[in-house]
């Protein structure tokens, strides 16, 4: 049980940028035309290209047109990159330009029905002067976290209460079975204790966290208060009672309650 609510975080955002154009680009075309095979062949245009194209092979060679092929469940859309873009086939001078369309059609006008009132939504909340300190992976990490999960610098890093240290049986028992979780398990129980699974800007070892005593050896389960980052640990008698609790505990917790 949660004995306080976490702050809501965004899962992820996408952040329209100039700089993260050939991240974007490469994560997103997986589409018929498989685009970045299309960006290498056409350089063979080049005379400096080991595998050198005349100029006058692209048009026959590649047979494409201004235009762009989406699959929306199953149905297949074209979708005119320039006007008259059917009509308009791809050849050695217009080449470049033919790039810059699909991908200005990828990353911009392809999603700008969807982008458009995120955009508005978050600059809404978020905008401001300081907006524009920010480079796009560094924004991305205030609101997402770090995706490196170290437990052994938050262990390094954790404060005890009550009647624990960090030589208490139950507590070496914790850190052993937290050691061997799975990359899920450690993301639940950094969310059962924080009520965020993300980590914080500079990792585990900067996140202020508290082991704190809570009674003998009991049936009771783990508690958390999460607006202080405190884990509430009874002294369970065996490694193993440590484990069973503690992982009942977090798979089973959904805000205030049990699930």
């Amino acid at each position: 049980m949660h004995l306080c609510p976490g702050a809501n975080t965004f899962s992820r955002v996408r952040w329209k940028c100039n700089e993260m154009v050939l991240l974007e680009f490469h994560r997103r075309v997986a589409e018929p035309f498989h685009i970045l095979q299309i960006m290498h062949s056409l350089t063979r245009c080049a005379p400096s290209h080991p595998e050198y194209m005349p100029r006058s092979q692209v048009e026959n060679t590649f047979a494409l047109t201004f235009e762009a092929s989406v699959d929306v469940f199953g149905d297949v859309r074209t979708v005119e990159l320039v006007p008259g873009g059917s009509q308009t086939p791809v050849t050695a001078s217009n080449r470049e330009e033919y790039v810059q369309q699909y991908v200005n059609h990828l990353l911009n006008s392809s999603i700008a029905a969807q982008f458009t009132p995120f955009c508005a939504g978050f600059r809404l909340l978020c905008d401001g002067p300081a907006m524009s300190l920010f480079r796009p992976e560094e924004l991305e990490q205030l609101v997402c976290g770090l995706p490196h999960l170290d437990m052994y610098a938050l262990e390094d890093h954790t404060t005890y209460d009550g009647d624990l240290t960090k030589d208490s049986d139950c507590v070496k028992w914790l850190w052993e079975t937290v050691h061997s979780m799975s990359v899920d398990e450690k993301k639940r129980f950094l969310s059962f204790v924080t009520g965020n699974d993300r980590v914080p800007i500079g990792g585990l070892g900067k996140l202020k966290f508290t082991i704190q005593g809570n009674g003998p050896d009991t049936d009771r389960l783990p508690t958390a208060h999460t607006c202080f980052n405190t884990l509430l640990l009874p002294a369970y008698s065996s490694p193993e009672r440590v484990r069973e609790k503690l992982l009942t505990a977090i798979e089973n917790a959904r805000g205030f309650g049990m699930k």
